[in-house]
C-alpha cells in the first residue's frame, strides 16, 4: 500500500455545510452551502446550494433546496441533477449519463443525457442520445449530427380534437 493509499478516506460527511479548497474522498456527503475549488469522490452528494470550481466523480447526485448551485467543470460518469427552488448550474458538464431537471447546462458532452422539466442546454458538443422527458426542456445548439432523439412525452396533438368534440356537443 503506497502512502498515497493511505491518506485517501472512506467517507467524508459535511452536514453544516462545506467551504475548503480541496476534498477528496470516496464517498462525499455535504448538506448546506459549498463553497469548493474542487471536489473528487466515488460517489459525491451535494444537497445543497453554493459554488463548486471543479467536480469530479463516478457517480454525483445534485440537488440544491433553497439557493442555486453554480459548478463551472464537472465530470461524472452518472449525473443526476435535480434542481428545486434554486437551480443547478453547470458550465462545462462532462459525463456518460446525465439526468437534468431544473438544471442549466453551458456546454454538454454525453453519450446520453436525459432532459426534464425546465432543463436546458446551450450547447450539446457530443452526445448519442438525448431523451426529452417534458415538452419544457430545450436545446439551444446541436453540433452532431446523428443523435438519436426520443420523446417520453406525447405531445400536444391540436385543436382539430377539441373542434371534434364542440361539434358533437
Amino acid at each position: 500500500m503506497t502512502d498515497w493509499e493511505k491518506n485517501v478516506c472512506e467517507a467524508s460527511y459535511y452536514l453544516g455545510g462545506f467551504k475548503d479548497h480541496v476534498v477528496s474522498c470516496g464517498e462525499i456527503v455535504i448538506k448546506g452551502f459549498v463553497n469548493a475549488e474542487l471536489i473528487i469522490g466515488r460517489d459525491v452528494v451535494i444537497l445543497g446550494g453554493g459554488k463548486i470550481t471543479l467536480l469530479a466523480g463516478e457517480n454525483c447526485f445534485l440537488m440544491p433546496v433553497k439557493n442555486p448551485l453554480l459548478v463551472e467543470n464537472a465530470y461524472c460518469m452518472n449525473l443526476v441533477s435535480i434542481g428545486g427552488r434554486g437551480h443547478v448550474w453547470i458550465s462545462e458538464l462532462n459525463t456518460r449519463k446525465a439526468y437534468l431537471f431544473k438544471t442549466h447546462v453551458q456546454v454538454l458532452n454525453t453519450e446520453e443525457a436525459w432532459l426534464s422539466r425546465l432543463a436546458n442546454v446551450k450547447t450539446v458538443s457530443k452526445a448519442l442520445k438525448i431523451v426529452f422527458a417534458s415538452p419544457h426542456a430545450y436545446i439551444e445548439k446541436l453540433i452532431p449530427e446523428e443523435v438519436n432523439t426520443v420523446y417520453t412525452y406525447k405531445p400536444y396533438q391540436g385543436l382539430s380534437s377539441v373542434e371534434g368534440k364542440e361539434e358533437l356537443g
